[in-house]
């Protein structure tokens, strides 16, 4: 079962894009409404990419929500189309590379695709 440790926090499209601006996310995506998961570790920016039927993408959010990570996070299949298209050219764009879920943007930097757990460890390592 999907569970949080914490509370999570909707937060309006307003508040978002400008914390947005504030934590440098990318003006692509500042316009779509992301949810955000507040954890005590947040000196690295993640955005996570996922579908609500994917068991790696649910996963993926129980490993950061554990390992208290703030982050944010958007199920691509439960938004509108346009929206979709502009995340898929983001993604594109900025990492040369196709989408597949979970897909973890870290400082809007550096990227993984699929969830395996060694990896993300090595990840919050860093």
């Amino acid at each position: 079962m999907f569970l949080f440790k914490r509370k999570k926090k909707i937060r309006t499209a307003g508040a978002i894009r400008q914390e947005a601006a504030e934590v440098g996310f990318p003006e692509e995506l500042s316009r779509i409404k992301f949810t955000k998961n507040e954890g005590s570790h947040s000196h690295t920016h993640f955005i996570l990419f996922g579908l609500t039927t994917c068991g790696f993408c649910r996963r993926a959010i129980n490993f950061l929500t554990e390992n208290d990570v703030s982050f944010y996070y958007i199920y691509v299949d439960k938004i509108p189309l346009e929206q979709k298209k502009i995340i898929r050219e983001y993604v594109s764009n900025a990492f040369n590379t196709a989408i597949a879920y979970p897909f973890l943007v870290v400082n809007n930097k550096q990227w993984i695709s699929g969830f395996l757990r060694i990896e993300w460890e090595e990840m919050l390592k860093k």
